[in-house]
């Protein structure tokens, strides 16, 4: 799956009721492009861990705001409590630093185990990995995340 499709992805399966499955996809684009999630998630501003092709896009927000204003605030409360999970947190904070270690170094074996690294974080089968080791944890949280916006946005609406 390429790297653009995979929150799209992220967000259909969550839209036709398969959570779990959505886990995988989100991660994968998270792992990518943590920007691009963090800002579909809710964020009003680049976050500063955004990768070099990311925080070049001041328009970001503004850009993705028609797609945010179409998704349930289920579906949304629903990844914002995926990404700021613990295990996920560490994870992009992991790939952001890896990336960064990688475009600083110059040769060497540890420019090699950089770039292997980070190679090894932006493949669909690493996301899919940690998706099934952390499933239970980020669905029961995630789950209880989209609940509670539901109802508020079904007041908020009415109003």
């Amino acid at each position: 799956m390429a790297r653009e499709h995979s929150l799209l992805v992220a967000f259909a399966h969550y839209e036709q009721g398969d959570p779990g499955a959505a886990l995988a996809p989100f991660i994968h684009a998270a792992l990518n492009r943590p920007a691009t999630a963090a800002v579909l998630c809710g964020a009003r501003t680049v976050p500063a861990y955004g990768l070099h092709d990311e925080r070049n896009v001041r328009s970001l927000p503004r850009a993705t705001g028609r797609f945010r204003a179409r998704q349930a605030a289920g579906a949304v409360a629903f990844f914002r409590s995926v990404l700021n999970a613990p295990p996920i947190v560490a994870l992009v904070s992991e790939a952001a630093a890896v990336t960064e270690r990688h475009g600083t170094l110059k040769g060497g074996a540890r420019h090699r185990v950089a770039f292997q690294r980070m190679q090894e974080m932006r493949m669909p089968e690493f996301a899919a990995e940690r998706a099934h080791d952390l499933r239970d944890e980020l669905l029961r949280r995630a789950l209880r995340a989209a609940k509670q916006a539901e109802p508020l946005a079904r007041r908020k609406h009415l109003r």
